[in-house]
């Protein structure tokens, strides 16, 4: 076997391998039990570091003060793909429904969270995580955590962003009972003629209402 052959042959078990990681990536991107989006922020780069370049000054107070900006930046994040769990999340039927762009789940608030992300560019971050709130498509309002991470390779376009999403509006529900069970009970104590507490222990009261403080 020439030097040519051999070269060749390493060549072709070089891509057959790639081959073979990319389609487990797959597999794993589309099989995972959240909710995982590849997005493109180029556009978006482009425009922020043009921003800065102009001295904007205070990033956060220029794009809080400029909501239509803050909205045509977040309408060039380009969606490159979401997996089956997106799907079953968003109520969407398919994928091609997403490709139009993040702001098919954007809801009014959506875009003043979004400002965090365009200063995580500013700044040169790879990584970011929020909480947000989003909208599926049957118009169901959904309360998330967004993690969002720059892929290797990526760091000085911002080409390729990797964003995982967790649906957490039934432990936000669960939250706010708590809370308000929480100030029902204050404020039956609090509405009692007689002195009520508790100690946490021998020494220190956990909570005493209205009449023991008086």
């Amino acid at each position: 076997m020439n030097k040519q052959q051999e070269t060749t042959n390493v060549m072709i078990q070089e891509m057959n391998l790639l081959r073979e990681r990319e389609k487990k990536y797959h597999q794993w991107f589309e099989d995972a039990p959240i909710s995982l989006w590849e997005q493109d922020y180029s556009e978006v780069k482009q425009r922020v570091d043009e921003i800065k370049g102009r001295n904007a000054g205070d990033l956060e107070a220029y794009f809080r003060s400029r909501p239509d900006l803050v909205r045509e930046l977040a309408g060039l994040v380009r969606v490159v793909d979401v997996n089956s769990f997106t799907l079953q999340m968003y109520k969407a039927t398919s994928k091609e429904v997403f490709l139009s762009g993040i702001t098919k789940v954007f809801s009014m608030e959506s875009y003043e969270d979004f400002i965090p992300a365009l200063i995580a560019v500013a700044e040169g971050r790879k990584r970011l995580f929020l909480e947000k709130t989003h909208v599926a498509l049957d118009g169901e309002v959904l309360s998330v955590q967004l993690h969002w991470a720059v892929a290797p390779g990526f760091e000085d376009t911002y080409g390729r962003i990797l964003v995982s999403i967790v649906d957490i509006t039934g432990l936000k529900r669960t939250e706010r009972l708590l809370e308000r069970r929480s100030s029902e009970r204050r404020l039956l104590l609090d509405t009692l003629p007689v002195q009520v507490w508790y100690l946490t222990d021998p020494d220190t009261y956990g909570t005493v209402n209205r009449a023991h403080a008086d």
